[in-house]
């Protein structure tokens, strides 16, 4: 795990600086989250077959789902599994789950709905 430094700035003046876990994911640990993914999808375009009229379209579907599934968990390098900060306008609790360490990061709080963005320091 790795800390990453972030400063939360909502539209105005007001921001807050935290510090997020950064998870890192080696080869094998990619492979292995993008073929479960990859299993799910092809699990569901099997199980689609038997359903008529509708697997002309879900079958097809799921089969190039989980190839893109596939791609993209491989092609990410780490994640932020999940963070507190505060919202810098209303000072709520914010808990970040699952994030894409790709920034800025443009979000909003779920309490007053204000939008902030997440800038790496």
């Amino acid at each position: 795990m790795q800390k990453v430094k972030v400063r939360i700035k909502n539209l105005g003046d007001q921001f807050g600086d935290y510090e997020f876990m950064l998870t890192q994911f080696d080869k094998n640990q990619r492979l292995k989250l993008a073929s479960k993914k990859l299993v799910i999808f092809w699990t569901l375009a099997i199980f689609f077959i038997l359903v008529p009229i509708l697997h002309f379209v879900l079958v097809p579907l799921f089969l190039i789902l989980g190839v893109v599934m596939f791609t993209r968990q491989m092609a990410q390098t780490s994640i932020i599994v999940e963070a507190q900060a505060q919202c810098p306008n209303c000072k709520h609790e914010l808990i970040l789950k699952d994030l894409k360490p790709q920034f800025p990061i443009n979000d909003h709080c779920p309490h007053c709905r204000h939008g902030y963005r997440i800038h790496q320091i």
